[in-house]
């Protein structure tokens, strides 16, 4: 019988607007981690006059990287905190929705590895950054996921703090079945939800430093998808809507709300509201089996939409 140990670690994080965390408000349900550190080495020419290998010519730092993605499953206050710190404009209140200005609000995370058997930290990196890309999903029996997606200007080692979970615990999850779609689309029963935002901030502001000295906010994008059942009624919706285009010759406008009822959180709501252009042509039907269609819609404003506006009451 072999005598070693298998201590292994696990992974808690905590997500906050501070850099000071709070174990009984700041952690998350984590599902997934990929958050790294990279500190990529200069390529510089090794002319030593010598055959051997210089390392100290080769040992030298370009920049520090910290990035990387996790997703965990959000109750409302953090469905409330990530669609602040990704769309940075509104209020809590009336609803966030994607901001004009250049800087988006800092948000400080902490990924803490602790001792498997005695849940001990042994260590947090705590990493600076913005929340780049957002993506909100659902499918049927599901619970609703976010992949948060981070662009890091400083990583430091902190002390770790090990979450209670306080701000979670006895609140379920945001479940698909709970998921109700209209707007101009008609009422629909999807099988799959899925919404991607992303901020394409750049990422290259490094200037004479490592570390990024700046990251400024970009074109900010949005795709929504919805596998729903094909039907007489969903088609023509779209058919109509894209004879409409056929005659004005501008791609067909939709908009669509969908609304998330958590009977596990004292009925805490998520309104989304989706507005954007139909990505794809109307489906066709082949066979005789059940059939669903993907509908694809690329996000934009019109004149009394924001391309999403995301409302947690």
């Amino acid at each position: 019988m072999s005598g070693e140990a298998n201590l292994g670690t696990l992974s808690y994080l905590t997500i906050s607007k501070s850099d000071t965390h709070v174990a009984s408000t700041d952690g998350v349900d984590l599902q997934s981690e990929n958050l790294v550190t990279e500190r990529p080495l200069l390529e510089v020419p090794n002319l030593n006059g010598s055959r051997e290998r210089n390392t100290a010519l080769e040992n030298v730092i370009a920049r520090i990287t910290p990035s990387g993605t996790f997703s965990f499953l959000p109750r409302s206050v953090q469905l409330n905190l990530l669609a602040e710190l990704l769309l940075g404009g509104g209020s809590s209140v009336a609803g966030w929705y994607p901001t004009s200005s250049a800087t988006l609000t800092p948000v400080y995370v902490n990924v803490c590895k602790a001792n498997a058997k005695v849940t001990t930290n042994l260590y947090a990196e705590q990493i600076l950054g913005v929340i780049n890309e957002l993506t909100l999903s659902s499918q049927q029996n599901g619970a609703l996921q976010a992949e948060v997606g981070l662009v890091g200007k400083t990583s430091t080692r902190v002390a770790g703090v090990t979450p209670t979970y306080a701000n979670i615990s006895g609140k379920s999850p945001f479940l698909h079945s709970q998921l109700v779609v209209s707007g101009d689309l008609g009422a629909l029963a999807p099988y799959s939800m899925k919404l991607s935002m992303k901020n394409n901030v750049n990422e290259e502001g490094y200037a004479n430093s490592m570390t990024r000295q700046f990251i400024e906010n970009g074109q900010f994008e949005a795709d929504l998808e919805l596998e729903v059942n094909f039907n007489d009624t969903t088609l023509q919706l779209i058919k109509d809507k894209y004879e409409e285009s056929a005659i004005t010759g501008i791609k067909p406008v939709v908009v669509v709300t969908m609304v998330y009822t958590n009977v596990g959180e004292s009925n805490k709501t998520l309104t989304i509201v989706f507005c954007g252009t139909l990505d794809s042509p109307p489906p066709t039907m082949s066979g005789r089996e059940a059939q669903r269609t993907t509908l694809k819609i690329k996000g934009g404003k019109d004149a009394t939409h924001n391309t999403v506006k995301i409302t947690v009451a």
